[in-house]
């Protein structure tokens, strides 16, 4: 068995985490408080040890806010309570473990209330905790755990019990009562004594000039009964009023919220801002019209140039000729979507938002879809001489730049002007990162982010044109294809009612019409071409 030198000594098991300890010894002398009260010694039987000792926590210097462990065994011995502590597998439990270990502290100290005393000897007493300590203490820490020189602020209740224990030092012993003390005295042959400032203190507490108080009146009207009533209430005594000194917390979130889920409510912003709406940018390079049958045709002349030849003049023959015609068609795409709704979006309140910011959406998808296409069917009509490769352009200009101008001077070659140009993205980082001492002079040049850039007054946007690796850029006319719609709202929007399933059928439809008019004026400059 380990022997305790020193009340309050204890053994630590790292290991298994278990702490042994004097929590409490029989017959010595507690040390005084910082308010000078008289040192306390209990004898063994007068301090209550818990029938489930597992309710005895251990804290760090007795704040109880800071538990690091729990009673396993509690023994009464002849020396004392002798305590068995399993630390905790916490943060704090592994911080005492390695206090100990350094020496901080080396110290248990045992934590009572309810304590009854007759002047330095204490007769009655409950465990109630112990603490991890610095410096040892045998009772209440609340009382005696504070050494005269440690620099601690004193209480409202310790000054308190300080004035009042120079009162008691003051007042008359009351002397014994005798049978001639019967009689109720004369209170004019009392002698009349000023009261001082510390008997301002009790002065309610009437000291009663009859012999005939009861035995417990007596003790509560003196000063060393208000001491007694003061000093329980400090310790917890359950006859009096108690409280551990922390407030009750409202938790906004988390273990022990006040507001539990879904009770506090958001405020509602309805749809968020989605980025602006998504505007066609090849659709509106090309010329748009109204959609009047199923299908377009139209025809083109092939040979019909250089017709017209010398003449010699003077009754000769005339230079004569041919031609031939190509029927030009279009190709008609058609688009939809479809959903079946349930009804419940429409009859009650808060549906219909959602609904109707989802179709938006689908509305943007068909122009989003749309416009891509049409970028598509311009790449695709780009054929033989029009699909031409890069030449060879000055060094102290960008790429670019060369192909700009040779694809503007073939549509112009073709008998047509140049009102667009498609740049790849490999073409649209060249042209974006050129400084303008790298422009030629002649070739004017506007550019904004997000927006189209402008060259020599023709409109340039980005697109998927090809040759992803190298540059590549398509310049075309306005008048080289055009695109036609249904006239009125494009795209249509249908609702119908599906009565036996509760539902509302919503759909969205589209059709676009595409034709090449003119294929000469589109001209695709590529370097694998």
């Amino acid at each position: 068995m380990t022997e305790y030198l020193e009340a309050g000594d204890f053994s630590v098991d790292p290991e298994a985490r278990t702490v042994r300890g004097l929590l409490l010894p029989w017959g010595e002398q507690s040390r005084l408080s910082a308010s000078q009260t008289e040192p306390i010694a209990f004898d063994r039987g007068t301090v209550a040890v818990p029938s489930d000792v597992s309710i005895v926590t251990a804290n760090r210097f007795h704040d109880r806010h800071d538990p690091v462990g729990r009673a396993t065994s509690i023994e009464d011995t002849e020396q004392g309570l002798v305590a068995t502590f399993s630390i905790a597998r916490t943060t704090e439990g592994d911080e005492f473990l390695d206090q100990y270990k350094d020496g901080s502290i080396r110290k248990l100290s045992a934590e009572l209330a309810g304590i009854v005393r007759e002047g330095a000897r204490g007769i009655k007493a409950r465990l109630t905790g112990a603490g991890f300590v610095t410096e040892g203490a045998f009772a209440s820490a609340a009382l005696f755990a504070v050494a005269p020189e440690d620099d601690v602020e004193l209480t409202e209740i310790e000054r308190l019990l300080e004035r009042m224990a120079v009162l008691e030092a003051r007042l008359p012993e009351t002397p014994e009562p005798t049978e001639a003390e019967d009689e109720t005295p004369n209170p004019s042959t009392e002698p009349a004594t000023p009261a001082t400032e510390e008997e301002t203190i009790v002065a309610e507490a009437q000291v009663p000039n009859t012999a005939t108080a009861p035995e417990a009146v007596k003790e509560e009207t003196s000063a060393n009964g208000v001491f007694e009533l003061v000093t329980r209430a400090k310790n917890g005594d359950s006859q009096a009023e108690t409280m551990l000194a922390a407030l009750a917390d409202i938790k906004h979130t988390g273990t022990g919220a006040l507001a539990s889920p879904g009770v506090l409510q958001p405020a509602w912003l309805g749809e968020l801002w989605q980025g602006r709406t998504y505007q066609r940018k090849y659709t509106s390079l090309i010329k748009n019209g109204t959609i009047s049958a199923i299908e377009e045709k139209g025809f083109v002349m092939d040979t019909a140039y250089d017709l017209v030849k010398p003449w010699a003049g003077n009754k000769t023959e005339l230079p004569t000729g041919t031609g031939s015609t190509s029927l030009r068609s279009s190709t008609l795409q058609k688009w939809g979507f479809a959903v079946d709704v349930a009804r419940e979006y429409f009859d009650l309140p808060g549906g219909q938002e959602v609904i109707e910011a989802f179709f938006r959406r689908v509305t943007e998808s068909y122009a989003r879809v749309t416009d891509e296409w049409t970028l598509g069917r311009l790449s695709a009509a780009i054929t033989g001489d029009n699909l031409q490769a890069p030449d060879t352009y000055p060094a102290e200009y960008p790429d670019v730049f060369g192909m700009l101008i040779q694809g503007a001077e073939a549509i112009e070659d073709a008998g047509d002007a140049p009102s667009f140009a498609i740049l790849n993205q490999a073409a649209w980082d060249q042209y974006k990162y050129t400084p303008k001492d790298k422009l030629p002079e002649f070739v004017s040049f506007a550019f904004g982010i997000g927006r189209d850039a402008v060259a020599d007054g023709h409109r340039v946007v980005r697109g998927n044109v090809g040759f992803s690796e190298a540059p590549a850029v398509l310049v075309g006319s306005s008048t080289a294809a055009h695109l036609n719609e249904v006239g009125g709202a494009s795209p249509v929007n249908i609702e119908a009612l599906d009565v036996v399933r509760g539902g509302i059928d919503r759909a969205t439809v589209g059709y676009t019409q595409f034709m090449v008019d003119r294929p000469e004026s589109l001209v695709l400059i590529g370097a694998d071409a």
